[in-house]
Formats: C-alpha cells, structure tokens, sequence
C-alpha cells in the first residue's frame, strides 16, 4: 500500500504526494479514506508488535494529519456551504479518524470547523450556538470511557447520530 510504505516517513510533503495518488485512483475521498485507515491500523499494529517506535508512530501520524490537512485545505467550499464542526470527545488524542472526515466532507462541498480536541461536554451548548454548525462530527476511540461517550449523546438529543462504517458514508 503507497500511504502504509510513506507513512514512516513522517514527511507531510511524501505522504500528500501518496495521498492524492490513492484519491485518484479512488471513486472519491470516502473510498481513498478507507486506504488509509487501514494504513493506519497497519501502522498500530507494527507499533503493538514493537517493529516501529512511539516516535516513529507519533512522527507518522503527525505527518498524515498534516497532509491531510493541506489536501483538505486545497478543496474550496462554495459559497454558502454547510458547516460541519470536527472534533473528539472531551481528553481523547486520537485525531486522524476526524482528518479522514474532513477530505470526505470538503470534497462533498462542507464547509469545515477543526476544533480538534473536544470542548469539554458543558460547553457544547455554547459551541453549537455561537458557530451554527449543521453537522457535529465528533471522534472516540475503543478507549474512550464509555460514560463519557454516551454523556455526549445524550447531550446532542436533537442530532442526527450515525456511524461512519467502512464503505458506507452518508453526508445527505
């Protein structure tokens, strides 16, 4: 896989380049970012058998989110675009799930707001009223407290909740 042999790189600049080359080969930025998720599981599981470091796994991811950002920045929002926030739960790290979002939703034509690691769960009033996002895109990992997860749908009772699932994105 072109990402998985970039990925160790750590260098934004190679991991774009490989980036772009699976999106165009790729029916749309969804089916590219199945590519790279698996990558990055991949790339978990060399670091759980210990055949890359911490800092090679850091270097890397650091990279990727970095190349995704500059590919997501690169695709103009029309004029009046829908605005979706991107952001974790509330002391989760992991932030690249979300960068994958973030091409699939720009290339969709949404306008996106990278908040990154979540607001704590009292200030989503607040963040929902001040920027008027139509869609929350927020992020947890199999590590996450269970509580705080279900803390956070409970406080969105109005939101549409769905899953993304490999190969099936529904942005409508």
């Amino acid at each position: 896989m072109l990402v998985a042999l970039n990925l160790l790189t750590g260098r934004s600049r190679e991991i774009r380049v490989a980036l772009l080359a699976i999106r165009q080969h790729a029916d749309g930025w969804a089916e590219a970012a199945d590519q790279v998720a698996s990558a990055i599981g991949e790339l978990g599981r060399q670091w759980e058998a210990e055949l890359c470091s911490v800092f090679q796994e850091h270097g890397a991811s650091e990279g990727l989110r970095r190349a995704t950002a500059i590919c997501a920045d690169e695709i103009a929002p029309g004029l009046g675009a829908r605005c979706a926030a991107l952001f974790t739960i509330a002391g989760e790290r992991h932030t690249l799930g979300l960068s994958l979002a973030e091409l699939v939703l720009a290339e969709a034509g949404w306008r996106t707001l990278w908040l990154g690691e979540g607001p704590p769960l009292e200030e989503l009033d607040a963040l929902i009223e001040k920027l008027k996002p139509l869609m929350l895109v927020v992020s947890a990992s199999p590590a996450s407290p269970r509580k705080l997860v279900l803390a956070y749908q409970h406080a969105m009772p109005n939101a549409h909740t769905f899953r993304v699932v490999k190969g099936a994105t529904d942005l409508g």
